[in-house]
């Protein structure tokens, strides 16, 4: 379904710049909050040859040898993870065991390199692998997620994606967020060059798809993996984006060329896109996937007979991603009030 794993380094130079009193938010500042400081940054893994001294340790006296696993059943995540510097196969210490373990400490915040001052406490595991009530993914996972595919994101991409909360920002809070349009917020690109921009919508605590505006030939597609649902409130937001997307990048001083083109944009609907199933609440799970496919220039369809099983296997993927990315797992008995 993924087709790599975003193995970050724990040990990158925005860790060590970090404020080290991590702040602890309940679920609820949270939600709609997030901050895209202290991301962790990617090393890539240089390769070099290793001479054998000659008073190197007998054969007899070394280490038993691990035989690494062969290349033709390297799985979904391994080819990125060799990429990055410092790498460990971590696979023998995941399990689902070890999340359910997390859900059940109510006071556990386990830190990674990802957002490495953010805590994700046991409401935020319960709801990633399914084990909540509705599953219904919220702006926090999101935008990891996003924070992940903007760390893998190769420098000569045509493609952004903007904040989870960035349309919510606007629309309800007058917030126009062009402190990352210059490329100087890690992990967000400048906006120059940029041809795609995928917006995540959000009808709160209801609903999640991805929007698509393609500047170059000025359209809007739009991925909805629930069309049927809340129809009138994404009718309303996305024509709320066809008119305040045009004057935010005129804003951000985005070259659009010699001609500044009117809203709306051409709205297209693709026929391909999975139709969600199941019990829990997979439209902010399918917003993922479909994030992580299109910018990767692959297909999204899934048969709908299958749509409810390659959800529950991304939340575990994703949250394989966040474990192999820990760099610490504190105990805090009191939380900050309100």
């Amino acid at each position: 379904m993924i087709t790599s794993l975003m193995k970050l380094s724990s040990n990158s130079a925005d860790d060590k710049s970090c404020v080290r009193e991590k702040k602890i938010e309940s679920r609820e500042n949270v939600e709609g909050d997030m901050s895209m400081d202290d991301l962790a940054l990617c090393s890539p893994l240089v390769g070099s040859v290793i001479e054998v001294a000659p008073n190197a340790t007998p054969k007899s006296k070394r280490g038993k040898r691990v035989r690494k696993p062969s290349k033709l059943l390297v799985g979904q995540y391994e080819a990125l993870a060799k990429k990055i510097k410092g790498c460990k196969d971590d696979e023998k210490g995941f399990s689902k065991d070890v999340i359910r373990g997390w859900i059940k400490k109510e006071h556990l915040f386990v830190y990674t390199s990802i957002q490495s001052c953010l805590g994700l406490d046991s409401h935020f595991w319960e709801v990633l692998v399914g084990d909540a009530k509705n599953g219904w993914l919220e702006t926090q996972h999101i935008q990891l997620w996003i924070t992940i595919m903007l760390l893998g994101r190769p420098s000569d991409a045509n493609w952004t994606i903007l904040p989870a909360e960035w349309l919510s920002s606007i629309k309800n809070h007058g917030s126009w967020q062009f402190e990352f349009v210059d490329g100087s917020t890690h992990p967000y690109p400048s906006l120059h060059g940029i041809q795609k921009f995928y917006i995540p919508v959000n009808i709160p605590y209801q609903h999640w798809l991805v929007a698509c505006v393609d500047m170059s030939s000025w359209t809007m597609t739009v991925y909805n993996s629930l069309p049927s649902f809340c129809e009138l409130e994404t009718q309303e937001l996305l024509a709320f984006l066809d008119t305040n997307f045009p004057i935010w990048v005129a804003a951000a001083k985005y070259d659009m060329g010699p001609k500044f083109r009117e809203p709306p944009f051409n709205r297209i609907y693709p026929e391909n896109v999975p139709v969600q199933s199941g019990d829990l609440g997979d439209c902010g799970v399918w917003t993922c996937i479909f994030l992580d496919r299109l910018t990767k220039g692959q297909d999204i369809y899934v048969d709908d007979k299958q749509t409810t099983s390659v959800a529950m296997e991304f939340r575990w993927d994703f949250a394989k991603i966040l474990y192999e990315n820990k760099t610490s797992e504190e105990i805090h008995q009191t939380k900050i009030d309100k």
